[in-house]
């Protein structure tokens, strides 16, 4: 039996160490809170950007692109170095997952207008972050994000009914990058209704397309035809060659 003079006596165990003014860079200074992340710059380098197409782009094109997908997706990208090729295995793998056919294409050379991010989409972006001051890198990004989110859908819609123009224009030109912008007056037929979310390609384009394409078709026809007669005279030589 315990005595009546018993006490319960609980124990603790504790540490502390000595301040130090670098621990974690978790200190507070005047530019910012305890804890805050830094942003850094960085170099953006081809594993860099392949990186961030397998981890970022695609994922996120996969979860929300509609159910009711058909054909392959195409990617498309401009040319700076730290681009991967449209053959990247990396990339090309990312892109067949779970039934998904999503390529990789690139931006015609000297033709930025062929990509929507050039023809409007970063004008349309860099007015609305302009309207907000940035001291810092962090609102910069932010800023850029706003505008990101705060972008209607409607001005994507007309950049890529213009892509549709501006391809036509091109092709009647033989493919050149000479043509004139062409003026849709978009925003008039969207105030009385009648705009039209694919407009109609010109009957002379389309004749030209058609040409082309059956101009192609025999080109590989007479190809074949070649091949088919290298071999077969590459055979007769053989065949004289064991009679003699």
């Amino acid at each position: 039996a315990q005595s009546k003079r018993y006490i319960t006596k609980v124990k603790f165990l504790c540490t502390v160490a000595r301040f130090r003014f670098d621990f974690d860079r978790r200190t507070m200074c005047m530019n910012r809170d305890r804890g805050i992340p830094i942003t850094t710059p960085m170099t953006v380098t081809k594993p860099v950007y392949r990186q961030y197409l397998v981890n970022k782009v695609i994922p996120a094109i996969q979860a929300q692109w509609p159910s009711n997908r058909c054909g392959p997706v195409f990617l498309q990208q401009d040319n700076p170095k730290p681009h991967v090729g449209v053959d990247e295995p990396q990339v090309m793998e990312a892109g067949s997952t779970n039934g998904w056919s999503i390529r990789l294409t690139a931006q015609p050379a000297q033709s930025p207008d062929f990509t929507v991010l050039y023809l409007g989409f970063f004008n349309a972006i860099q007015n609305l972050q302009h309207q907000t001051s940035a001291r810092t890198i962090d609102d910069l990004i932010k800023s850029v994000q706003d505008a990101f989110t705060d972008l209607p859908w409607c001005v994507l819609d007309k950049t890529i009914m213009a892509l549709q123009k501006v391809m036509e224009e091109s092709m009647k030109l033989q493919g050149d990058n000479v043509y004139k912008l062409p003026h849709l007056r978009k925003d008039v037929q969207e105030k009385a209704g009648i705009r039209e979310l694919r407009p109609s390609c010109d009957s002379e384009v389309v004749a030209a397309l058609e040409a082309l394409e059956s101009r192609v078709a025999d080109e590989d026809l007479v190809d074949e035809m070649a091949e088919l007669f290298k071999t077969s005279s590459d055979f007769a030589q053989v065949e004289n060659i064991v009679v003699v």
